[in-house]
């Protein structure tokens, strides 16, 4: 064989193996319609899941933040803290300058630091009530319906039932 038909054979071939790979227009068209319409859901997935992780991370900021928050609050109030709120904003200000962020040690510096915060451990002191008029049991009851039957005013009707249900 002659080189000619070498190389004219090879021709064949590579045309043919190029016939293989050729798809029709129309196909291409969808191929490459549907790779973009891909490639954009990529893109807005992509997005999506940057607004989610910055999401998280916020809520996880915002989290850790209402921790501190409560734990400062639970640790002061147990402290003694008359003004809460005043003092839960000192002692972040104080945390956030403070290296070991130990809130034990923050809320100890400011009990010696800021004794007008902190009072005493005191109860609850008892608040003047309503005086009960003085009477003398039954026979203040036995009075008042003697007086509600005498004058029949309502007033004096309502004062001996108020008294009744005392008894009843």
């Amino acid at each position: 064989m002659s080189k000619a038909d070498e190389l004219n054979r090879e021709d064949e071939a590579g045309k043919a193996q190029e016939d293989d790979k050729l798809v029709p227009v129309s196909e291409a068209i969808k191929y490459r319609k549907r790779a973009q319409a891909a490639e954009q859901e990529r893109a807005e997935l992509d997005a999506k899941l940057r607004e989610m992780v910055a999401n998280k991370t916020k809520v996880e900021q915002d989290l850790a933040e209402i921790k501190c928050d409560h734990e400062l609050s639970r640790k002061l109030s147990a402290a003694g803290a008359i003004d809460l709120e005043a003092a839960v904003l000192m002692a972040k200000s104080k945390l956030a300058e403070d290296e070991s962020g130990d809130v034990e040690s923050v809320v100890e510096s400011m009990r010696r630091e800021k004794s007008y915060l902190f009072g005493g451990v005191g109860g609850v002191e008892k608040t003047a009530g309503v005086r009960e008029k003085a009477g003398g049991g039954r026979g203040n009851l036995e009075n008042l319906a003697k007086r509600a039957v005498k004058s029949g005013r309502r007033s004096d009707v309502q004062e001996y039932l108020r008294e009744r249900r005392k008894f009843v």
